[in-house]
């Protein structure tokens, strides 16, 4: 196993603020840094593209992002611009989304959203020209990003009982939409899926799963060696 600790800010700060935390973390030794991305909160991006630049070594990331409120393909193009900006620093964290029915979004078919959304993001950011057929999302052949970037590691992971179910782990910690604390979750740990090759030579995203899923019901593309990850939570 490979340990991580990692530490998470809310999305609820002034421009600036975002860069120091993220140094501050940096130079106390923690491996990623995380901005949670809930509901009516500001988007996550911005203050991620602030750490990249004020840090190089943390990972960077949104914890997490779900496949209702964006599109795959804008998942994908808001990690390649990360992971450009960060030097190829940036990781995907997916997750089912919650509380969504305050918006008017019935989050359906959450474990085929999931996957979808990570072949998509695979697909664009590996340079394949073949396409996805998904359950529920697609990408015609010929499909790309109008600049291609470095291909980043994703970690997915689900929250609530349909993401839960399908053997998407729970988040480490729960808040209601005013951002208070709502009691603990699930542990989280990652499974690493390694890199292969795809035509062209080009890479395979490493996909990591969160959560504790049996291996009967993890998809086989997430399967390998545990990275276990522990996250805090900062000012």
């Amino acid at each position: 196993m490979i340990p991580e600790v990692g530490v998470a800010c809310q999305a609820d700060k002034p421009p600036g603020r975002y860069g120091a935390l993220a140094t501050a973390a940096e130079g106390y030794g923690f491996d990623v840094v995380s901005v949670f991305a809930d509901l009516l909160y500001q988007p996550p991006l911005p203050a991620l593209l602030e750490m990249a630049r004020a840090t190089s070594r943390v990972r960077l990331g949104a914890a997490c992002l779900n496949p209702y409120t964006q599109h795959p393909y804008e998942i994908a193009g808001g990690l390649a611009v990360l992971d450009a900006v960060s030097s190829g620093r940036a990781y995907l964290g997916l997750a089912r989304g919650a509380w969504l029915d305050a918006i008017g979004i019935a989050p359906r078919r959450p474990l085929e959203c999931l996957r979808d959304t990570a072949g998509i993001v695979r697909a664009l950011l590996s340079g394949s020209a073949d396409g996805y057929e998904g359950a529920v999302y697609r990408l015609a052949p010929g499909g790309a990003l109008a600049r291609a970037a470095s291909v980043p590691a994703a970690a997915a992971a689900g929250r609530g009982a349909g993401a839960a179910r399908g053997g998407a782990g729970r988040r480490d910690r729960r808040r209601d939409q005013g951002g208070r604390q709502r009691g603990p979750g699930a542990g989280a740990g990652d499974q690493g899926a390694g890199r292969g090759g795809l035509p062209g030579g080009g890479p395979v995203p490493r996909l990591t799963w969160r959560g504790a899923a049996s291996p009967a019901v993890r998809p086989a593309s997430l399967a390998g060696p545990v990275r276990v990850r522990f996250a805090l939570q900062c000012g």
